[in-house]
């Protein structure tokens, strides 16, 4: 191709992981007054979307007698693995410090696999009920959500909860 040529922007609803055919006319031109002088065809994959995983909070609040519902949005996740830790008391600060080294800070708790039957490329918004992964005891968990494809193993997020009885209530009056 010669450098000389303006490139051509299409915008266009392309859907994921569909393939699509272009037709230049021969009448198209650059700014020059230059035609392409006979129709030019181009056929382009528009990808599928990257597998993501991503909590709605980087952290919350949570109560043991509420329902223990965390927001997650996934996108082309079929099989989830679930995992929470219990940071211990005495190490919260440092916990809160470096997140991703909760080996000498907490304390591995239940682990669990979600399948998901969502629809390809389109993203998707779940509930994740932690009972059964949380003990329900008031603390501050990590709580960590994987890929559990042997091919997308790396693909995760994580988020800090906070399990507590504790309430405050604000009342607004003229």
């Amino acid at each position: 191709q010669d450098a000389s040529w303006p490139h051509v922007v299409v915008r266009a609803p392309f859907q994921c992981g569909k393939r699509y055919t272009m037709t230049l006319p021969a009448t198209l031109s650059t700014p020059g007054g230059q035609t392409l002088g006979e129709d030019k065809s181009i056929s382009f994959d528009v990808p599928d979307r990257i597998s993501m995983l991503r909590f709605d909070a980087r952290r919350g609040i949570l109560s043991p007698s509420g329902n223990m519902l965390l927001d997650l949005e996934a996108v082309n996740a079929h099989h989830i693995a679930l995992g929470a830790s219990r940071v211990h008391a005495n190490n919260l600060v440092e916990s809160l410090r470096r997140p991703h080294d909760e080996d000498g800070t907490s304390r591995s708790l239940a682990t669990k696999t979600i399948d998901l039957d969502l629809p390809a490329n389109i993203p998707g918004k779940l509930a994740v009920d932690l009972k059964g992964l949380i003990d329900q005891t008031t603390g501050i968990y990590v709580v960590k959500a994987s890929l559990a494809e042997p091919e997308r193993y790396w693909v995760g997020t994580s988020t800090v909860v906070a399990v507590t009885d504790l309430g405050i209530t604000a009342k607004r009056h003229k």
